[in-house]
């Protein structure tokens, strides 16, 4: 990572506004941040824009006056958007922490290998980091952890949509009870014609819809008795053993591949000498200006406590964080010459 130059005009001063983060909620801030004619500076971890949406596999079809085939072609039309506009380039580093001081923070970056760090001033801060995929918490500890995670490998995957066609006709296991987890059950089925076992620890949260689906399709897919969790896994040459709990009974269950799908988990910075608010979960509570405990701190997107998260209410949050934050440096705010000027 090279260091950030910053314009002749603002450094060594303090910048007005840091965002953090490139997925929709990123890009969206710095959009209308601009709009309002505030400087941010944009930071996130990969130079290419669109965060989650490298995840999301299946058609887009809840983005008004859109119809993308999946995540990442709408992040392709978002570096096309950027490319095409005035919009600072972002600048890639890890935040590893942020520092309140009396009249600004401080941003202490570094490159992913830790080798090089930088200190970044600024009067506030837009978080918009997003969230990444929950992992499998092992209670065994005899069987290595690596081996259950949503880092996808040949047995492990956490979209049906994109790996579905490698498991055709075969039996796997989606784990999770979840819109997502019902979706891909779902998929895998109807389109891949495997047999699914269902495995679920709670109740299931999946809207009716999708339970309904999973219902008509009991020919395909075993749903297992609640609660069931998986303890571990062990890998073959050609399939997967997952050692499960099943109403405190022990059982082995061989797939061609387990598709997990238990949630995700908001990721944002840690913070020295104060805290953020969060909810149960850990989501960043926000007011209706997306404003978070600090009151110099902005959150939008996916790492909020809003009921639902999605593109359109992560432009959305993005929207309303810009301009609480153009109001807050004093873009609506004349000085006493700018309105002597203006009434001449």
């Amino acid at each position: 990572m090279q260091p950030i130059n910053l314009p002749k005009d603002l450094h060594p001063h303090i910048l007005p506004c840091v965002v953090i983060g490139a997925g929709v909620a990123g890009h969206a801030a710095m959009v209308w941040l601009q709009s309002y004619g505030v400087e941010a500076t944009w930071v996130a971890q990969d130079l290419d824009p669109g965060g989650m949406l490298y995840r999301v596999h299946n058609k887009l079809v809840n983005v008004p006056g859109q119809n993308y085939a999946h995540g990442p072609a709408l992040a392709a039309k978002i570096q096309e958007q950027i490319q095409g506009s005035s919009l600072p380039p972002i600048h890639t580093a890890y935040v590893q922490h942020i520092e309140e001081k009396e009249q600004f923070f401080n941003i202490k970056l570094s490159s992913k290998e830790g080798k090089y760090t930088q200190t970044l001033q600024a009067r506030t801060i837009l978080l918009a980091t997003g969230t990444r995929y929950g992992n499998l918490q092992l209670t065994k500890k005899q069987t290595p952890s690596p081996h259950i995670t949503n880092m996808d490998s040949a047995y492990f995957s956490s979209s049906a949509s994109r790996d579905g066609a490698e498991v055709k006709h075969k039996t796997v296991a989606v784990i999770g009870g979840g819109d997502a987890a019902f979706e891909n059950a779902i998929t895998l089925a109807q389109k891949h014609n495997c047999h699914i076992h269902l495995l679920m620890r709670s109740k299931p949260k999946a809207r009716r819809k999708f339970v309904q689906q999973v219902i008509a399709l009991k020919d395909h897919i075993t749903v297992w008795p609640i609660p069931t969790t998986t303890e571990g896994a062990t890998p073959h040459e050609d399939h997967v053993t997952l050692h499960l709990t099943c109403k405190d009974e022990p059982h082995d269950l061989d797939v061609s591949c387990a598709f997990i799908r238990i949630g995700v988990r908001p990721v944002y910075p840690n913070t020295q000498g104060f805290e953020l608010e969060t909810n149960a979960s850990g989501y960043i509570c926000v007011d209706q200006h997306q404003r978070t405990s600090n009151p110099r701190i902005f959150a939008a997107g996916d790492i909020t406590a809003t009921p639902m998260q999605s593109i359109v209410t992560s432009a959305s949050e993005a929207a309303k964080a810009a301009l609480s934050i153009a109001q807050e440096l004093g873009a609506y705010t004349l000085t006493e010459d700018e309105l002597s000027t203006l009434l001449g």
